[in-house]
């Protein structure tokens, strides 16, 4: 899909303020084409761009075609605010930001600076939002927090297990906020945990770890960690005879690993919505079908969802205002209670601008073969600290 960020990276729009409502809407990106973070941003933004090609021959929000100013910031911290003064610059209205929260922040005060409503495309920490850098600030994912809470409730009330060994990769936010999630939820609902072994995602070896694991006996291993250190984990751990249930985060979705794991079976993680063609909401198998004929491959992971869940609410809340006006968006957005998207509805208040208690797809893997299993509505939503 590289021609639709080509094709669409250079486009006219508003005033700063963003209170000029006639002519196209610009959204301006400034996230990661390139380096470390390119997975993961690079899929939501050509999925985002694909459904403003399907809104726009529908008439656009509002009555406004959608236009695209793409700037690539690399991966890079000292690139980020750079880029995102870039497309403002050039007219953005909705300022777009990467999905890894320590990349998203420079940008983010950019925007909340100079009065742009920004959201990072699909960054899940509550770290990045109204408490720290202000109001103007948003994203379209769940709390990362949620995802731990999501399988801590299935784990005890679906499965009835009681017992589990955690594995925590403290290499990133984002894992360590994972594994936060599921104890505090796991030990609220009463489960009992082993042990928990701390692990940093280059560690090419975790064969101490597998041994306390056959001596502790849990019922299941809950992994908070993400590719590549946790495929090459999971990888020894089904080698070594460990044939336990094991349990993880949204980080690991996607099959582009799994051949490093031969016919794993019994793993479980959540998921924003399922890439396999067997989602239970339609609109998701029609729009991983329509990527598919675009680009002749279907989405990697569920986070090219993101995308298009954030033209979502972009849409409704610009409907709703009847505006592009950074700061009557915000005063819309905060008012959202179970806005529907394609990857859930969504509510948003005045001190959470994430989503805390969306409905999330258990995923299974068996086989080697990963699909569907179920939809998990959280019973308790975490807090913005977890």
């Amino acid at each position: 899909m590289a021609v639709l960020l080509a094709g669409l990276a250079i486009g006219c729009g508003s005033s700063e303020s963003g209170d000029d409502d006639s002519g196209p809407i610009t959204i301006g990106a400034a996230v990661a084409l390139t380096g470390i973070n390119e997975p993961y941003d690079k899929p939501p933004l050509e999925a985002m761009q694909l459904a403003a090609d399907e809104l726009n021959a529908k008439g656009g929000i509002d009555g406004r075609k959608v236009e695209f100013i793409v700037r690539d910031m690399r991966s890079e911290t000292n690139q980020a605010a750079r880029a995102a003064n870039a497309v403002i610059d050039e007219g953005a209205d909705l300022l777009l930001l990467p999905c890894d929260p320590d990349l998203a922040a420079p940008g983010a005060s950019v925007g909340q600076d100079r009065g742009i409503l920004s959201f990072s495309l699909c960054q899940a920490s509550t770290r990045v939002g109204p408490q720290s850098i202000g109001e103007y600030v948003f994203t379209p994912s769940q709390a990362v927090y949620l995802e731990g809470y999501v399988m801590a409730e299935w784990a005890s009330m679906a499965k009835k297990w009681k017992n589990a060994y955690v594995i925590r990769d403290k290499s990133f936010t984002y894992t360590i906020d994972a594994c936060t999630g599921f104890l505090n939820r796991w030990k609220s609902l009463g489960g009992n945990v082993i042990d928990t072994a701390d692990v940093h995602n280059e560690d090419s070896s975790i064969a101490s770890t597998i041994t306390d694991i056959k001596e502790t006996n849990p019922e299941f291993v809950y992994i908070c960690s993400q590719t590549p250190g946790e495929a090459t984990w999971l990888r020894q751990i089904r080698a070594a005879g460990v044939n336990q249930p094991i349990l993880s985060d949204m980080a690991i979705d996607g099959t582009y690993w799994l051949k490093s794991v031969p016919n794993l079976s019994d793993f479980y993680y959540p998921a924003a919505a399922s890439i396999f063609g067997d989602d239970p909401d339609p609109r998701v198998n029609e729009f991983v079908a329509k990527i598919k004929s675009e680009t002749g491959a279907p989405p990697d992971t569920s986070y090219s969802l993101f995308g298009p869940a954030l033209l979502d609410l972009y849409k409704t809340a610009v409907e709703e205002a009847g505006t592009t006006d950074s700061s009557k968006l915000v005063e819309t957005l905060e008012k959202f209670k179970k806005v529907k998207t394609i990857v859930g509805d969504t509510t948003y208040t005045k001190e959470a601008h994430i989503a805390l208690d969306r409905p999330m797809r258990i995923m299974q893997i068996q086989n080697g073969k990963i699909s569907f299993l179920q939809m998990w509505q959280i019973r308790q939503p975490p807090t913005l600290e977890g």
